[in-house]
């Protein structure tokens, strides 16, 4: 149901983005930013048709190429985590099963652990079939990735080749959100580095995206991705006086405020804390009627 759930949030963003097109003045800027969010679309719903398709950014989900869910696989957390430590750890490669079971079953001895280990492989290729699961010898093991897909490998590809806004239609959410394995703290250590990682390059993508469009005089396509970053990162408080400025820039003072005292209240009651110095300053001559000066320093000189 996740990825499901992910195709039509993003669906619904592309909705919004036409809609801020059609309102825009023809432009090339306009046309290849349009042309970008409809490829990534389309790279979404028919590349991982033909696999099995893993998502686990955001909502965890597992499904066949007939749309088939894999229960199975999601029943049973160390089962899970293993799958999806063999789909997106770094490097992509084979993983030694001495590593698999300091990672997953570090509280049993050796023999319970190797058992355990076994078992878990034996139930997630009943599930996915043999071939997903390959092995070299007895001591290493891996996915082929020719017949299993997984959005965060996707994501990585699309972040390397530059494909920013592919990459945030893959990002869901955060990786394995709200999934725990208790007694694996090794399992939890990677769990957040990796979570860290791909949300700071989803930030980035959308920075960049945001600064695309600004210089491209496009503000209202820097507003949706600068909109987008604030979502990736509510406390970022130069994201807030970002979105804060596109606002007031398109002539929008009131949404430009309204955001300001919504941001001001949240981190006084999260936090006991005060808007920046610069985010107070911006405000001050934002409201202040005898300020004509576009304001356009808050956005991406910071």
């Amino acid at each position: 149901m996740g990825a499901a759930v992910s195709r039509e949030v993003f669906r619904g963003i592309d909705t919004r983005a036409e809609v801020a097109y059609n309102s825009r003045p023809a432009s090339p800027g306009r046309d290849a930013s349009v042309t970008l969010v409809s490829h990534s679309q389309k790279n979404w719903d028919a590349q991982p048709r033909a696999m099995i398709r893993l998502s686990i950014l955001g909502a965890v989900d597992i499904r066949g190429p007939d749309d088939r869910e894999f229960h199975t696989v999601l029943a049973q957390p160390k089962r899970l985590a293993l799958l999806a430590y063999l789909a997106a750890a770094t490097p992509r490669a084979f993983h030694s099963r001495d590593t698999l079971l300091a990672l997953l079953w570090p509280d049993l001895d050796e023999e319970h652990a190797r058992a355990a280990l076994r078992q878990a492989l034996y139930v997630l290729r009943g599930a996915l079939g043999e071939r997903v699961l390959v092995t070299c010898g007895d001591g290493v093991i891996g996915l082929d990735h020719t017949r299993l897909w997984c959005d965060v490998t996707a994501f990585d590809r699309a972040m390397a080749a530059g494909n920013r806004v592919e990459a945030l239609t893959l990002y869901g959410g955060e990786l394995l959100a709200g999934f725990h394995v208790s007694g694996a703290l090794e399992f939890e250590r990677w769990l957040d580095g990796e979570r860290a990682r791909v949300a700071a390059c989803a930030a980035t993508a959308a920075s960049e995206l945001a600064d695309c469009e600004e210089r491209r005089g496009e503000l209202i396509g820097a507003l949706e991705w600068a909109r987008r970053l604030l979502v990736l990162d509510p406390d970022d408080e130069r994201a807030v006086r970002r979105v804060v400025s596109l606002l007031d820039r398109l002539g929008d003072r009131m949404a430009a405020l309204r955001l300001y005292r919504e941001f001001a209240r949240r981190i006084a009651v999260d936090y006991a804390m005060a808007p920046a110095p610069e985010t107070e300053a911006l405000i001050s001559a934002i409201r202040s009627p005898v300020c004509l000066k576009p304001r356009a320093e808050a956005t991406h000189t910071e």
